[in-house]
């Protein structure tokens, strides 16, 4: 099927929209339909309401185990904290409740500390 050679000016004109880029004179590219328009955000998802549940959530210490182990990959999911014996190691727990001693070394990985130095 042939296509039909349009001047550019000649195009963008024939067209109801809005004109997104032009390269050169031959080719136009035009947004066609009605424009899309963000959404207004639901009742509370407002800054005043998440202001106020940030808020409420920061002025109580530590964060409850339900919110940082919930979803489809438990399995890698863990939370971290210091070790109460020795600030310079770190307390990995996971998803299922066991707990392994290690340190964090390059790049933010965990390396665990064999349990007889634990």
């Amino acid at each position: 099927m042939p296509t039909k050679r349009v001047n550019a000016a000649t195009a963008a004109e024939s067209f109801t929209g809005e004109r997104i880029a032009q390269l050169g004179e031959d080719y136009v590219l035009v947004r066609v339909g009605p424009g899309q328009k963000n959404p207004a955000p639901r009742p509370d998802e407002r800054a005043a309401v998440l202001l106020a549940k940030v808020g409420k959530a920061l002025s109580k210490p530590g964060i409850d185990k339900k919110t940082i182990f919930k979803g489809a990959k438990l399995g890698a999911i863990y939370a971290y904290s210091a070790y109460p014996g020795d600030t310079r190691k770190v307390l990995r727990e996971a998803a299922d409740g066991s707990q392994t001693v290690g340190r964090l070394i390059k790049n933010g990985q965990f390396r665990r500390i064999a349990k007889a130095a634990a």
